[in-house]
């Protein structure tokens, strides 16, 4: 007995929301640590002016563009911890599921949808740019048919909210230039002005553009950060373009129409960095579903041969064993959770202080500045781009990996007297030494080993990290 309509996406959305939850206790963001951390200090201090984490950056002007995404995340978790916080970010992605689907009743892609999205779930402020644009594109196309000062009015609070809360709405203007330059008409520049005007509504006024520009132009951070690969999808993701791409092609095979733009657009966002892949997702899902009813339509045909039903089949069967694959590739790190962060060495740091400064890994700055909050820290998640002289701190970071004499040069500068880093093992080191001509573009050097060389002793080895210590 099938469920009624009204039934279904209750009942979907149930199993969606315990799906994110699922993913976000299990998983923890490298990035939450100083989110959590910013949002407390704003809370009890206000808006730092310089950067107030690190020893490496004290006097950096920090434009922290997602200021209030911070508040919110501290807040939430000062009231229920870590718990609550998955339960608000589990509910906003499925959220962002029911807003995607629109108003479809079918449930197949929604499902795919939410296979592709797990990966890049959880706590994590990614799930603002998602409902963010799916919002503007709800309210462009509702005042394309009814224009209303009204809708006006929602698109510059949506932009005003938008550009305190994440930098991606940096995207929302973007789909708002594109509709004024389709329109070509004084009320779509109107609207255009009222959006702006709308995104100077935070603390740092028109400053907030010199971040977004900063990061979405920077080279070294699209080089070294994973997320921002170019090409460099998650599987789950793939499958979801192939099947989205699939289906486009044999519904509308000589035919590309204004409901496949938009998606088409997102897809060459998310080509161009993994961290996008969910705009693409959001924003395929309804033309997604539409395309499969087409080919639907025209492949349950009765006067099929025995050969073509059995072809259909396989495909089907094929289509099948892809989600199933693309499944089990989104959950796989669940398995890991938050055990490939070095919690025992931020224990024995607790009760013996480093008696200098300590160099971290980029990728547990942000784990350390939540779980050492008395111990800054050299480098975070925020710092890919910021400038450094005629250079970037992330820069400088690379070059402490990749030389000894920079090395030896800035542990002098800043007094640093312990290191906690990942140590490559045989087939890093192997893989390293084969790549060599290219490592200095994608890859970070091990440097435990040489510091042990140089006679720094290891206090503690865990999870792949090294403690290390000098005398």
């Amino acid at each position: 007995m099938k469920l009624k309509i009204e039934y279904r996406w209750p009942l979907f959305l149930s199993f969606v929301f315990f799906g994110f939850l699922i993913g976000a206790l299990r998983q923890l963001d490298p990035d939450f640590g100083w989110h959590v951390q910013a949002g407390r200090y704003i809370s009890e201090y206000g808006l730092p002016r310089h950067d107030v984490f690190t020893y490496t950056a004290r006097n950096f002007r920090w434009i922290n563009h997602e200021w209030l995404h911070d508040v919110l995340v501290a807040q939430t978790y000062r009231l229920g911890g870590y718990n609550l916080l998955a339960v608000l970010f589990a509910a906003l992605w499925t959220v962002s599921i029911r807003l995607a689907a629109g108003n479809k009743h079918s449930l197949v892609i929604p499902a795919i949808a939410v296979i592709a999205l797990l990966p890049q779930a959880g706590v994590r402020p990614a799930v603002w740019s998602v409902i963010g644009v799916l919002v503007m594109a709800r309210l462009i196309a509702s005042y394309v048919s009814r224009p209303q000062i009204g809708t006006v009015l929602l698109i510059g609070a949506l932009l005003a909210l938008w550009a305190n809360l994440h930098g991606s709405f940096i995207l929302g203007l973007l789909m708002l230039i594109a509709h004024t330059a389709v329109r070509k008409d004084r009320s779509a520049l109107m609207v255009l002005a009222v959006a702006a005007v709308a995104t100077l509504l935070n603390p740092y006024g028109p400053g907030l553009y010199e971040e977004v520009w900063r990061t979405a132009f920077d080279h070294e951070l699209h080089w070294h950060i994973r997320e921002w690969w170019p090409l460099l999808l998650p599987f789950p993701v793939v499958a979801y373009s192939a099947l989205f791409f699939s289906c486009f092609w044999l519904a509308e095979p000589r035919k590309v129409h204004a409901a496949v733009l938009l998606p088409g657009a997102a897809f060459l966002l998310a080509l161009s960095g993994a961290r996008h892949a969910p705009i693409f997702v959001a924003l395929s899902l309804q033309p997604f579903e539409s395309y499969r009813q087409t080919v639907r339509q025209k492949m349950d045909i009765p006067s099929l041969s025995i050969p073509q039903k059995r072809v259909r089949r396989a495909l089907q069967a094929m289509i099948a064993i892809v989600i199933v694959a693309a499944a089990i590739n989104a959950v796989i790190p669940w398995r890991y959770g938050w055990s490939v962060y070095p919690w025992r060495s931020v224990a024995y740091l607790r009760t013996h202080p480093c008696p200098g400064n300590l160099f971290n890994d980029y990728n547990i700055g942000g784990f350390l500045v939540w779980q050492l909050p008395g111990q800054p820290v050299y480098i975070d998640g925020r710092m890919p781009s910021w400038p450094a002289g005629n250079t970037t701190y992330f820069s400088r970071y690379l070059a402490v990996r990749r030389s000894a004499a920079e090395r030896n040069r800035q542990f002098t500068e800043y007094n640093i007297r312990c290191v906690l880093t990942k140590q490559a093992g045989a087939v890093e080191v192997e893989l390293e030494r084969r790549l060599d001509f290219i490592s200095d573009k994608i890859y970070s050097k091990d440097i435990a080993a040489p510091l042990q060389a140089d006679g720094w002793h290891v206090v503690m080895r865990e999870s792949g990290y090294v403690l290390l210590m000098k005398e």
